[in-house]
């Protein structure tokens, strides 16, 4: 920060009040740096003005003058402290109204900050819970995987098994072609052992028939027999004899 006359006038003064020679080395000592040309241009000042004060004070001023004098000083005093303190209420006005408008900021501004710190405590709240979340997405991603894989390992042994099962209904479906040929011939066998042994049954219709008729004619012959015989036995003097057999025993 660059050294300002005044800066090296107040120096000088308080070196000078305290004693001391106020040189270039001094006053930048006093003020903690510097430039050397600055400071000896303003010093050059300070002395001219030192030397006019003094040569001032050296004068003699009339009773009458330093009275007048005096009563002006006064006046400007007055006037100077009225227009002092007019500049200073109004410097008070501003600096409250300046205050007023830095209170309304910082209100504003801590207002601000609590919002802040609310929605960054919101923020890391929702942080953790997806941290969370994530970490709980991360053991079900690990679980679906493993379903998966076991889901690929069981639709790899289903596919296997549809394979093997298209084969044995493959073998199946030519098995009941096979069969179907086999039930054709044997139906056709069966109708045709059918026709046989309706044929058969015919037969022995008829025989059993023949022989019914013949059992009938023969019976009725007997019967013819068997009635001679006993008009011939009616007819005859001798007495009756019993036979040796009856008659139900020559029908059987």
């Amino acid at each position: 920060m660059a050294i300002t006359v005044e800066q090296v006038h107040r120096a000088a003064d308080e070196l000078a009040g305290q004693g001391i020679n106020p040189t270039q080395v001094a006053v930048r000592k006093q003020l903690g740096g510097g430039s050397f040309s600055t400071i000896g241009e303003a010093l050059k000042s300070w002395r001219a003005m030192r030397d006019t004060n003094a040569q001032l004070a050296e004068v003699i001023i009339p009773a009458e003058i330093g009275e007048r004098a005096e009563l002006l000083v006064a006046q400007i005093w007055e006037i100077a402290q009225s227009i002092a303190n007019e500049r200073l209420q109004n410097d008070r006005k501003a600096l409250e109204h300046k205050e007023s408008l830095i209170r309304a900021e910082i209100e504003e501004l801590t207002a601000v900050i609590v919002a802040l710190e609310e929605e960054q405590e919101k923020m890391t709240l929702e942080l953790d819970s997806t941290k969370a979340l994530l970490g709980e997405c991360g053991t079900q991603k690990e679980q679906l995987q493993s379903e998966l894989d076991k889901t690929r390992i069981e639709c790899s042994n289903l596919h296997d098994k549809l394979t093997d099962n298209q084969k044995h209904a493959q073998e199946l479906e030519k098995r009941v072609s096979e069969l179907a040929d086999e039930n054709k011939a044997m139906v056709a066998e069966i109708a045709r052992l059918s026709s046989r042994n309706q044929f058969k049954q015919d037969e022995i219709d008829r025989l059993t028939a023949e022989i019914g008729n013949k059992g009938q004619k023969h019976q009725a012959e007997i019967q013819s027999q068997l009635d001679k015989l006993d008009k011939h036995r009616h007819s005859s003097p001798k007495s009756p004899q019993k036979t040796p057999h009856s008659k139900g025993e020559m029908i059987r």
